[in-house]
């Protein structure tokens, strides 16, 4: 039984009990991880959003391309991708981290030309219709 469920037994400081009980589901050393892990994969995803922010700059007004929303898909397919692969990951968390960032940033710079090309045939294809 962990030290956090005999606290919550013996009626803890009410301050201490939800930290206890994240102590015993994560372990100790999890807790910086834990809160550190957004913070990174905010800078991770930091180059691609660059690489979106600048195609949406310098694209035409008619290929309307939103810069977070397509940063999401790059991310979303990154996560898809790593655990379709499901590649072992040497340095565990903090190289999860690293392939998401690079594989996101990959997936933008192909994305990029295929969106452009898919809203120049839609826009084309409502010219002639």
């Amino acid at each position: 039984m962990c030290i956090c469920f005999a606290n919550i037994r013996t009626k803890a400081a009410p301050l201490c009990a939800p930290f206890s009980f994240a102590l015993c589901i994560f372990g100790a050393g999890s807790i910086p991880m834990f809160f550190l892990l957004p913070v990174l994969i905010i800078l991770g995803l930091s180059p691609a959003l660059l690489v979106w922010v600048l195609a949406a700059y310098f694209s035409p007004e008619a290929y309307d391309i939103k810069p977070l929303k397509m940063l999401v898909v790059s991310f979303v397919l990154s996560v898809v991708i790593g655990m379709s692969v499901n590649i072992e990951l040497e340095a565990g968390m903090l190289s999860g981290i690293v392939f998401i960032s690079v594989a996101s940033f990959a997936l933008s710079c192909v994305l990029i030309p295929l969106t452009i090309i898919y809203k120049y045939v839609r826009l084309r294809l409502a010219k002639n219709a």
